[in-house]
């Protein structure tokens, strides 16, 4: 993207609670829009159906309670449920690109880009159809730039997401200039203290 724009902008998209809100019923539409064997996706409606949970606390474990929202934490299943969930969050735009793994979504608008930034984040009718809710507070907005071009002038922030200098994705820090101090810094810190701990 970067060698027709002068920058690209990143925004990090966060939903709340993504895979604990999770709505069955729309999931298993769109899972039936895959033709899927008829056994497998009655044994993905059969592993969400019906499940039970506790809470224990202070040696107290409360009564069973029942949930037909979200995915179990930590299964197998949690992540590409959620991808078949977003299978048809897409961007408005040919020029931008939404890059999504499990629960984390990046949209990536380039400067050149037909839609506005703000258009192509605010997927406000995707998440009411899909009983899902954008996160303001976390979602976050980086630049992405060409550390040998001049920046004339940066585009206003979209109202209400801060802009930032780098995030971690994926377990990696990246910067607007794609400078990788940060990162390094990160795991320079980890090790120090990693190595502290055992003497």
């Amino acid at each position: 993207m970067l060698e027709d724009s002068i920058y690209v902008r990143v925004i990090l998209i966060d939903f709340t609670k993504a895979f604990d809100i999770a709505d069955h019923t729309v999931l298993m539409s769109k899972l039936a829009e895959l033709q899927l064997p008829g056994n497998i996706y009655s044994w993905v409606g059969s592993f969400l159906t019906a499940r039970q949970q506790v809470c224990h606390f202070s040696g107290e474990v409360s009564m069973l309670k029942s949930f037909n929202l979200g995915f179990v934490q930590g299964s197998g299943l949690g992540p590409p449920l959620f991808l078949v969930l977003a299978q048809d969050l897409n961007t408005l735009s040919r020029n931008s690109e939404l890059i999504k793994f499990a629960d984390d979504l990046t949209l990536l608008v380039p400067e050149n880009s037909d839609v506005s930034v703000a258009t192509e984040f605010y997927k406000q009718d995707w998440a009411n159809d899909n009983s899902m809710i954008i996160n303001l507070t976390k979602s976050k907005e980086i630049i992405l730039y060409n550390s040998r071009a001049i920046l004339i002038s940066i585009p206003d922030p979209i109202y209400g997401i801060e802009r930032i200098s780098s995030a971690k994705l994926l377990g990696v820090y990246i910067q607007g200039n794609f400078s990788c101090d940060v990162h390094f810094k990160h795991i320079t810190y980890y090790c120090f203290k990693s190595k502290t701990s055992y003497t």
